[in-house]
């Protein structure tokens, strides 16, 4: 990089600021520069809101949006529109030619270690030398750097997954939102119908349609919540239309492309890919790293998906190939390049000369590679760069220029790279009228291509609308007619399970908060008679059993010591804490699922609540303060979980995701109520006078039926009443009636329409209240119901088995997903995917 000044693009070449950013400025100064930090605040939090980013996650991708925007007038735009398009026409001949005959080899316009050594060249045999009879690529975008003679030049292609392109529409909307002020008195391009363009390109690219839905189904391939780039993955999902999917979500067979959903296999037609290619399928590429799909290769080679991009594309995007682009247009295209690359050298090259202090080198066939400055590279390596030159390529750029940029409450100028995307439509290639700025402090940060690091900040990129002719936008599209629909069986097996699960782990929570509730409560009382020990001696059993606190001797232990033992519970491998944790992992992979606000409660409620239950236990504390604590967090727990169930009963249709949610949170507080009452109907002497009515007490406490219960049998405890309430009356939301009721009706919703494996599940629930209803009936037919009652634990504890097996028939029925290939001498298991353990619940 030469040491000139920097171009600051708000200047021209006599000092004046620019016509179309005086307009900008002015309304700037009238904001201030605090109003103006303020607002680009609200911005970061609001991207981090609506992408699903936390700070904390450590894989946020350019975090912040700096308020003021770069600007684009209407001729440079047009330049920049015709560059880029020559561009798709020069990379598509390139990798038609690399991928057949292979003329530029064979001419010596580029030399084959740029081929053969590429970390993107993907040699398939079955399709080695026979390029596809269309394209390689329908969207790509291009990085571009202004230099300081005020040109744009090149500084690399992305053509294997080509992000930004949906967080720069999310930046658009959020400063419209929340920098109104900004656009007035500018006339610019509008950006959301390049999305519906790219929408419809992905529908023309089919070629059958669904008979169900009128249209073909879309799926876009993701490497999951672990991927940085997750968010906008989540975006352009919702954008496009397509399924959100994983690899472990799909299966080729049959010469057919499958998407494992709650009714079974569905096909999928076109499948957008933002995984890496060398990972798709393991059968013929590498079978490392993220999941891939075995045989996809082969079944989009039959034509019945068409993947977009070809994983093949990626070659395009070799860095090595810079230098050789000039000569390469006039070889394929016979044009000159109308938008140029950067100054660019192979050292590989007899001709390139010595390598400068100011140049900035970087492998030659590895876009992910290291980029530094030649004059910071220690002797040591620069001889190793000498004897293996040709591995490497340098760059020299004449800048690159700044922009203006917010830093703090001040204005300063920042190193820019533009990032703009095309999308061809079928006839033609079509330009964004936008695009993804992105700034940094250093230089160097930009350089490397295709990389966002921590620290940037993106920018939202103006395109004025010139004449008449850009006025009027991109053409109309007209739309298809869409069929009715209500169902739900296009829900992914992956996204039906993590509902599930965070249905189970919610009501895990609660029903583990609610024992406490009702043990603290009773340790509220001063002077503790022989009855309440006995009924704190059952709660404290209860909640061994549910694995809530650790299993020690209760009997006899003082209020320290027992307030030592209930504080157990805030441990970090506790039961509240995995929950929770659990909880804040399922999350985001449910994002594209959620409504914003749902998902802002569950995360960051999560996360408040795993900071405060391990201050219940701090140091020093007398056991009443500890107590009191544990109280109040233990109803925000409460609290938590409700709030939830609230949101998804408001906010969520009753089919699709809220059905898993709903049978998830139906099995564990099923379980919970079984567990309940077969642990305090199993206490030692509770023959005795009295104990057996004080254990049915507890029951309706623990359980939440003590009002209803009351207002029907005026408080006569027996037996037989609390067991039909508790176990059998479909009406109380409390009891296991309910919850048996409801499943029956959730799985015979799931069961409809389906491929018939599901039919007995509906089956699996009655089943199971009707073992209930026995085991209540032979306590009310009994001559002594104390003596029936105390024998019903084993029956209670078989029934619960019959619900854990009712758990795993509709687990293979709806969610197995198949097992992820793996290679046989690799030790590390694929990340993602897999069902979540039952862990320890309540009747696990």
């Amino acid at each position: 990089m030469t040491h000139s000044t920097p171009l600051d693009e708000m200047v021209d070449g006599q000092g004046g600021v620019r016509p179309r950013w005086r307009r900008l400025l002015s309304t700037i100064s009238e904001l201030g520069a605090q109003e103006l930090a303020e607002r680009g605040g609200q911005i970061s939090v609001a991207l981090r809101d609506q992408m699903s980013q936390r700070p904390e996650a450590g894989t946020m991708v350019a975090p912040g949006c700096d308020p003021v925007p770069l600007i684009l007038d209407a001729a440079e735009f047009a330049d920049l529109e015709a560059g880029i398009i020559q561009r798709a026409r020069l990379l598509e001949a390139l990798l038609q030619d690399a991928y057949g005959e292979r003329r530029i080899l064979s001419s010596g316009v580029l030399p084959p270690s740029l081929l053969w050594s590429s970390r993107t060249w993907l040699s398939v045999p079955q399709t080695d030398g026979c390029p596809p009879t269309d394209r390689f690529f329908s969207f790509f975008a291009v990085d571009l750097v202004r230099e300081n003679d005020g040109r744009w030049s090149v500084l690399g292609d992305r053509l294997s997954r080509a992000n930004g392109a949906g967080r720069a529409l999310e930046n658009r909307r959020q400063m419209v939102r929340v920098l109104p002020e900004l656009f007035s008195g500018y006339d610019l391009r509008h950006i959301s119908p390049f999305m519906d363009l790219w929408q419809e390109a992905l529908l023309g690219a089919a070629t059958r349609t669904d008979p169900e839905t009128n249209s073909p189904a879309l799926a876009l391939l993701t490497p999951g919540p672990q991927d940085p780039h997750w968010p906008e993955h989540v975006l352009l999902a919702r954008e496009l239309g397509c399924t959100l999917a994983e690899g472990g979500d799909l299966s080729a067979r049959q010469g057919e492309l499958w998407l494992k959903t709650v009714r079974g296999l569905r096909p999928v037609d076109v499948l957008l890919i933002r995984q890496d290619a060398a990972t798709l399928d393991p059968l013929e590429l590498d079978g490392t790293g993220a999941w891939g799909i075995t045989g996809l290769l082969d079944v989009a080679r039959g034509g019945a998906v068409r993947l977009m991009n070809d994983p093949r594309a990626g070659y395009a995007e070799t860095p090595g190939l810079l230098p050789f682009f000039p000569e390469l247009s006039r070889f394929l295209l016979g044009e000159d390049l109308l938008l140029r690359t950067v100054r660019a050298f192979w050292p590989g090259d007899v001709s390139c000369p010595v390598p400068q202090d100011g140049w900035h080198v970087m492998s030659a066939t590895d876009g992910d590679s290291t980029v530094r400055r030649y004059g910071e590279i220690p002797a040591e390596e620069c001889a190793a760069f000498s004897e293996r030159r040709w591995e490497h390529m340098a760059l020299e750029i004449d800048g690159p220029s700044v922009t203006p940029a917010l830093a703090g409450e001040c204005i300063e100028p920042h190193p820019v790279v533009l990032r703009m995307f095309a999308a061809f439509d079928g006839e033609q290639w079509n330009v964004l009228p936008g695009g993804l700025a992105r700034i940094s402090r250093t230089a160097q940060d930009l350089l490397a291509p295709g990389r966002i690091r921590s620290g940037m900040v993106s920018k939202d990129v103006w395109v004025l609308a010139g004449n008449h002719e850009e006025r009027r936008g991109m053409a109309f599209i007209p739309s298809r007619r869409l069929p009715i629909r209500r169902a739900h069986g296009d829900l992914p097996s992956r996204a039906a399970e993590d509902f599930f699960w965070l249905g189970r782990y919610l009501e895990r929570v609660e029903g583990a908060a609610r024992m406490m509730r009702v043990i603290l409560s009773h340790l509220s009382v001063t002077d503790l008679s022989p009855r309440e020990r006995a009924d704190i001696d059952g709660l404290v059993r209860l909640l061994r059993a549910a694995k809530v606190i650790e299993d020690v001797p209760v009997s006899g232990y003082s209020l320290v010591a027992l307030t030592r033992e209930l504080l157990t519970a805030t441990a970090q491998e506790g039961l509240f804490m995995r929950s929770f944790r659990s909880i804040d992992s399922l999350a985001p992979e449910l994002s594209d699922r959620l409504t914003r606000e749902m998902r802002h409660f569950i995360v960051y409620g999560a996360e408040d609540l795993m900071s405060a239950i391990p201050g219940c236990r701090a140091r020093g504390d007398d056991p009443a303060r500890s107590l009191e604590r544990l109280s109040r967090v233990m109803e925000r727990v409460v609290g938590y979980s409700a709030t939830i169930s609230g949101f998804s009963a408001e906010n969520m249709l009753r089919s699709g995701g809220r059905l898993f949610l709903d049978m998830g949170r139906r099995f564990e507080r099923t379980g919970t109520v079984l567990l309940t009452c077969s642990t305090l109907l199993d206490q030692p002497g509770l023959r005795q006078r009295g104990r057996m009515e004080s254990a049915l007490r507890l029951m309706l406490e623990l359980c939440d039926s003590s009002i209803t219960y009351r207002s029907r049998y005026f408080g006569v405890m027996q037996p037989a009443p609390v067991l039909d309430l508790l176990l059998l009356d479909e009406d109380n939301p409390r009891g296991a009636g309910y919850q048996l009721a409801t499943l029956r009706q959730a799985m015979a919703s799931v069961a409809e329409g389906g491929d018939g494996v599901r039919d007995d599940l509906p089956r699996g629930a009655q089943e199971i209240l009707d073992g209930l209803r026995g085991l209540a009936q032979s306590v009310f037919d009994a001559a002594d119901q104390d003596v029936a009652a105390a024998d019903l634990p084993a029956g209670l504890r078989a029934v619960t088995e019959d619900l854990e097996l009712l758990s795993d028939r509709l687990t293979r029925a709806c969610f197995t997903v198949l097992v992820a290939p793996r290679r046989v001498d690799s030790s590390d298991p694929s990340p993602g995917g897999e069902g979540l353990p039952a862990e320890d619940g309540f009747f696990a």
